[in-house]
């Protein structure tokens, strides 16, 4: 797999990054698992599926470019039906320290998101179990956006 450049940062792979192994089956057991995973729905509640710089001290110069890739193909490599994503990244760029962020940078990060979600056929948008349900038989991947852990205040 070819790395993906964007803004003239190159981002890392979404697959075949770290080092996999796979649980050696029998034929029994692979018929079984595979039985399964057709028919088992899994939904991560709390991931962040943005690509990132394959050099990570590009990060702040990525984030502040505001087009990011999102990990489409490792979630659906994965076995995941369902992603909530845990959309933060972009706040951290505009505060001055890390326990917060600014609503407004983290709701541009989901628009962005959003955006770039609309250009792919296999990823729907989803806000409850029907929908995730409907993903999963369409074969498409289920991505859930939230805003991570919400604070008291304006800001979190």
């Amino acid at each position: 797999m070819e790395f993906v450049e964007k803004h003239g940062i190159r981002l890392a792979r979404e697959l075949n990054r770290v080092f996999s192994k796979a649980v050696e089956l029998d034929e029994h057991q692979e018929l079984r698992f595979d039985r399964l995973m057709d028919d088992i729905v899994m939904v991560d509640i709390h991931q962040h599926p943005m690509i990132m710089p394959d050099d990570i001290s590009a990060l702040s110069s990525y984030l502040r470019n505001g087009e990011y890739g999102w990990c489409y193909e490792a979630v659906k490599h994965g076995g995941w039906t369902a992603v909530a994503t845990a959309n933060v990244f972009r706040g951290l760029i505009n505060t001055p320290e890390l326990s917060f962020a600014s609503y407004s940078d983290v709701s541009g990060e989901v628009s962005v998101m959003l955006t770039d979600m609309s250009r792919h056929t296999d990823v729907v948008n989803v806000s409850n179990s029907s929908q995730i349900l409907a993903a999963k038989q369409s074969g498409k991947v289920a991505f859930f956006p939230h805003f991570g852990a919400p604070g008291n205040r304006e800001t979190y």
